[in-house]
């Protein structure tokens, strides 16, 4: 028999948000009116949220409402205590995006070690030249 999960729609607002790399504050401004950090932060506190405020969040933070209200996000890496599970008391779930900013973190990594040995050379040369 399939587990019920559990859904927290200020976790999904707050996973979304992140995703945009959007802090509270910026989500308060692009959501105008009364919304403020302190707001946004509740907000994403909050396990069950009416359907109405969700459609006015969802855009700013680039989600269908759907999405804020039927999906199960994890924070951070993804990682997720299963108890039902003893052979892998800690089960890591990879979403697209997680695999997306691997590998923007990857491309970002290269770039500077690239970076960093094109500098090095370029010393070398003119540490000789000299």
């Amino acid at each position: 028999m399939p587990k019920h999960k559990k859904i927290h729609h200020g976790r999904n607002i707050k996973y979304f948000r992140e995703r945009m790399g959007l802090l509270q504050s910026e989500l308060a401004g692009k959501l105008g009116g009364e919304w403020t950090q302190p707001k946004i932060s509740q907000l994403e506190a909050q396990e069950h949220i009416d359907q109405r405020r969700i459609e006015e969040v969802a855009p700013a933070v680039n989600a269908k409402p759907e999405d804020i209200l039927n999906s199960e996000y994890i924070l951070g890496s993804n990682i997720q205590n299963n108890h039902d599970n003893t052979s892998n008391p800690c089960q890591y779930n990879q979403t697209g995006s997680d695999t997306d900013k691997i590998i923007e973190l990857y491309d970002k990594l290269l770039h500077l070690f690239t970076t960093i040995l094109n500098d090095r050379k370029n010393d070398q040369g003119n540490s000789q030249n000299t």
